[in-house]
């Protein structure tokens, strides 16, 4: 499956939006947006019985420097990642990797290594790959902003290989590894931009519209259900995903 600013006193408002993609199933892609603010750390991932967390910290998509009004609405990017196993942790940014405590790795080159419980891969410069288990690998991908639009560098995480995970896996990404997504066909109204459904997601029964977003963890916008009651799909209230600083 496919997540400081302006010296200006107005407070502009902030956007996370997820689009919940899998393989296969391109007609129930799900898509909301949580209301959070930059430097706010959230549990995207979480299991208990696998014994792994991810936590990824919001920061605005616009540069310092870049003035913004009150009206505007602002998407937030992942700048920062911190992968928790039983053995240690591994926190990601888009300057530098670090592995437990001590150990810095660069972006630039490519190379491997096993550590705390993890074998972890970069290549290209903008790939990141850690195995967990032979049932479950996470990707995190380095993201260059545009300078041109004033755009920060941001983190992307992609799940592979998710077999590995047990029935309580959590997280604002990850229940959604757990909770069936269907879409009503029978639901289906209209067209275009103006089509309209149901999406049943878990237990919930969801009003829909078809619409383009770009999630957090991405370059480029996908085809979604829209869905905007944002952190109501979620299984708990968002105030309990966050994580301590």
């Amino acid at each position: 499956m496919f997540f400081f600013f302006t010296a200006s006193e107005s407070q502009p408002k902030y956007r996370a939006t997820f689009v919940m993609y899998k393989e296969g199933r391109d007609d129930a892609q799900l898509c909301f947006s949580v209301k959070a603010k930059p430097s706010q750390i959230y549990t995207l991932l979480s299991d208990k019985n696998g014994e792994i967390e991810v936590n990824g910290r919001m920061a605005s998509s616009v540069v310092a420097s870049t003035e913004l009004s009150e009206s505007e609405t602002v998407p937030l990017i992942l700048d920062r990642l911190l992968v928790k196993v039983r053995e240690g942790n591994l926190e990601v940014s888009p300057d530098s990797l670090l592995l437990g405590s001590t150990l810095t790795m660069p972006w630039g080159q490519n190379w491997k290594a096993r550590v705390q419980g993890m074998r972890v891969a970069v290549r290209s410069g903008s790939h990141l790959s850690i195995r967990l288990s032979s049932r479950l690998t996470l990707v995190i991908h380095r993201h260059t902003g545009d300078p041109s639009a004033h755009k920060n560098d941001f983190l992307g995480l992609e799940i592979r290989n998710a077999d590995g995970f047990s029935q309580e896996v959590d997280g604002i990404i990850g229940q959604f590894e757990r909770r069936e997504i269907h879409l009503d066909a029978g639901s289906i109204t209209g067209e275009g931009a103006s089509m309209r459904g149901q999406l049943i997601v878990g237990s919930q029964r969801l009003e829909v519209r078809q619409s383009e977003r770009m999630d957090i963890r991405e370059e480029r916008a996908r085809q979604c259900w829209w869905y905007a009651g944002g952190d109501e799909v979620l299984e708990k209230s968002l105030r309990q995903y966050r994580a301590r600083q």
